[in-house]
């Protein structure tokens, strides 16, 4: 029979912990002796979700410098955060190609779920359809960043900024790929206008998760919504979260929006200052990373519950323990 040592006990917890490097979602076992914390192990949380990197668009001098390490961070954090389907026990797999090239002047990167183009008619294939739930979640994704912004050995400050922050980047465009605006649903995304008004919920009945027509957006689903509420300032009786307006009106088409607008947290245009809309830290919406034009906020980046909840809200079943480490704690080198 075993005899515990006087004084000596064990305790279980969950919670974030590193696991050969890297912050994982983990049963934490910890030994105490008289009270004190002496050893502690932790073993990697069950998971129904996980995503598959397509990397032969990935140049070599890419995979072998921090970015191979860092797109590798972003599938980690991401893994932590979705955990399964919402509605389906069934384990699934995200495919995502992901890829280095030049893309057109002044885009930093196409990502989203199918061929990055954002329009779900034009990726039907690419999604998961829950008729009986009226969500839509994303098998494949595209991930493509612009070697005119991300180089391997860049020289100028604005070169050398724009790889420093290129994890954060990441996570945000992953958000993007795994449905985060891509696939956000209401009478604000507009199929056309012309000779009369077609909105993209009466043809694809899913992730219809806001109101408004794009002058005016909000994210109104319940998780999403209630995490907003809880988690920040003088927002306890909001009625939606703001998506980002800036340069639509009242019957801008999809195709028109940019890829911008109508597909993030509303920010000040251009993000140039600060929004002073707070959580209950004091950090500012502005650096938020799935606030419009978040970049310029890049050292101070968090991550919101409600931008996790907004992905429960389209069919994930999702993870807030995430929310325990910092953002830039999952970066490792």
């Amino acid at each position: 029979m075993w005899l515990p040592a006087l004084g000596v006990s064990k305790s279980t917890s969950q919670g974030m912990a590193r696991i050969d490097g890297r912050y994982k979602r983990a049963n934490i076992e910890t030994i105490s002796k008289d009270g004190q914390p002496v050893a502690q192990r932790a073993f990697p949380l069950p998971t129904r979700f996980s995503i598959n990197l397509n990397k032969a668009q990935i140049p070599a001098a890419y995979l072998g410098s921090e970015y191979g390490v860092w797109i590798e961070d972003m599938r980690n954090y991401m893994e932590q955060c979705i955990v399964g389907l919402r509605f389906d026990p069934a384990p699934i797999t995200l495919d995502i190609t992901f890829g280095f090239r030049q893309l057109d002047p002044g885009i930093l990167a196409q990502c989203g779920p199918g061929d990055g183009t954002w329009n779900p008619l034009s990726y039907l294939g690419d999604l998961r359809l829950d008729a009986s739930n009226a969500v839509a979640t994303v098998r494949h994704a595209t991930m493509v960043f612009n070697t005119d912004y991300f180089q391997v050995n860049p020289t100028t400050p604005s070169l050398i900024n724009w790889k420093n922050i290129f994890f954060r980047t990441a996570v945000h465009e992953c958000m993007h790929a795994v449905g985060v605006g891509a696939v956000w649903n209401g009478p604000f995304r507009i199929i056309t206008a012309f000779p009369f008004v077609i909105l993209l919920s009466s043809t694809f009945a899913y992730n219809v998760i806001g109101t408004g027509n794009p002058t005016n957006p909000h994210f109104t689903a319940p998780n999403a919504l209630s995490a907003w509420r809880e988690t920040m300032q003088g927002q306890a009786g909001a009625t939606g979260i703001p998506i980002e307006n800036y340069g639509m009106s009242a019957t801008t088409i999809m195709t028109q929006a940019g890829g911008t607008a109508l597909a993030h947290w509303r920010a000040v245009p251009g993000g140039g200052s600060l929004t002073g809309i707070r959580d209950h830290q004091g950090r500012d919406l502005a650096a938020e990373v799935m606030c419009t034009w978040s970049s310029s906020f890049a050292p101070n980046a968090w991550v919101g519950k409600f931008t996790i909840a907004s992905l429960r809200d389209i069919g994930y079943d999702v993870s807030y323990m995430p929310l325990e480490v910092g953002l830039w704690d999952y970066q490792t080198v």
